[in-house]
């Protein structure tokens, strides 16, 4: 079975808003006119699902030359409310340039052949090497969420920029105006085309296509919790699993993976290790930290984990109801040809499980009396 973790988004604007000054802060902001996460969704499977592949990216090599491409591959909805699931596909590469594999098994610097050429082309057409992306659209609980399985990608900002670009360029709305015009890049040293796109509300004034969304927050019953623990946590906990193969890469890692690089060399293979640091968080810093590690903690992992203790000698309590995290889990044999699973596969377990999937109630880990 293939686990995939599912990560939330609040949709923060979506449709149609016009510019306006704000009058306590001088800056300008986005005013809500027209529009909805659930027509945005029907316009783009009304303009993508008839097309052929290769023409699903809402935008051309001259208006973005350095953006890699996005194609819409598979979708499934359900009429009544409105939820959809959303097959992407990410470019691994631009142009007509070939792939390039490595052999595994040469030894650095012995002078043999160790790379070889891909072609990806199948009875002489042009193949697109691509990864595989899941998204599901929630317009009742205004919710997108990415899938992210051991084989598929995971790209919001993409996502985002893919339905503007197709709102703008091919979803007919009234009072849209289009302008053209070329600029010299000095980076590219070459001139570029910009086409901006406008529309008209009713009072004339204009108007921009907005989608706009914002991971959810860490869940929790409320901030003064938050700020609670982190006044009476006096060291972090976190449990991974090291092998041979895992790099440890320093530039990516907290503070805490630093200071215990520094302490221990001797790591082995496929160990279990429990590393304890003496700490003080502000409710920003605990929020990141789990971020960034419950990003790797994987859903059927009976080891790695990351949490807390109020005490060099108190138990440790782990952080795992904190987390707005949820798993559904597919069979591989459901892959079209072993490959990626059809959007209608997805989203008949997240029908089933959506109840269980969107309830947010975290468990509120008890805090001690000071």
């Amino acid at each position: 079975m293939e686990s995939g973790l599912i990560t939330f988004f609040d949709v923060i604007e979506c449709g149609f808003y016009k510019k306006r000054k704000s009058n306590t802060t001088s800056k300008f902001e986005n005013i809500y006119v027209q529009g909805s996460i659930k027509e945005s969704v029907k316009q783009i499977i009304e303009w993508a699902a008839q097309k052929e592949f290769e023409q699903t990216v809402p935008w051309c090599a001259e208006e973005a030359p350095n953006k890699t491409r996005i194609f819409f591959k598979d979708y499934f909805i359900d009429n009544t409310t409105g939820d959809c699931l959303i097959v992407f596909c990410k470019s691994i590469k631009n142009g007509s340039s070939r792939l390039h594999g490595f052999d595994g098994n040469t030894k650095i610097g012995d002078g043999k052949k160790d790379v070889f050429p891909i072609n990806n082309k199948r009875k002489g057409k042009e193949l697109i090497v691509a990864d595989v992306m899941y998204y599901w659209f929630m317009p009742e609980e205004n919710l997108v969420a990415s899938i992210k399985f051991p084989h598929s990608i995971c790209s919001t900002d993409d996502i985002t920029y893919y339905f503007k670009k197709c709102v703008d360029n091919f979803v007919p709305n009234e009072g849209r105006s289009i302008s053209n015009k070329t600029v010299y890049n000095q980076f590219a040293k070459r001139d570029i085309a910009i086409k901006r796109v406008t529309y008209k509300a009713l009072d004339e004034t204009l108007m921009s296509y907005i989608f706009n969304v914002e991971m959810k927050e860490i869940e929790l019953k409320n901030n003064q919790n938050l700020d609670k623990l982190c006044k009476q946590i006096t060291h972090i906990v976190i449990r991974d699993t090291i092998s041979a193969k895992k790099t440890i890469e320093t530039e990516s890692l907290s503070d805490l993976w630093r200071k215990f690089r520094n302490k221990s060399d001797d790591l082995t293979r496929n160990k279990h290790v429990e590393i304890i640091e003496e700490v003080f968080l502000t409710p920003d810093s605990l929020k990141q930290l789990i971020q960034a590690y419950s990003d790797d903690i994987g859903s059927g992992s009976v080891w790695n984990n990351i949490g807390f203790k109020t005490g060099a000698n108190n138990s440790t309590k782990w952080f795992d109801s904190y987390l707005a995290r949820k798993y559904i889990v597919l069979d591989p044999k459901d892959k079209k040809e072993g490959s990626y699973y059809p959007a209608e596969s997805i989203f008949q377990v997240l029908r089933k499980q959506k109840a269980e999937i969107l309830d947010f109630q975290v468990k509120e880990c008890k805090v001690v009396n000071s």
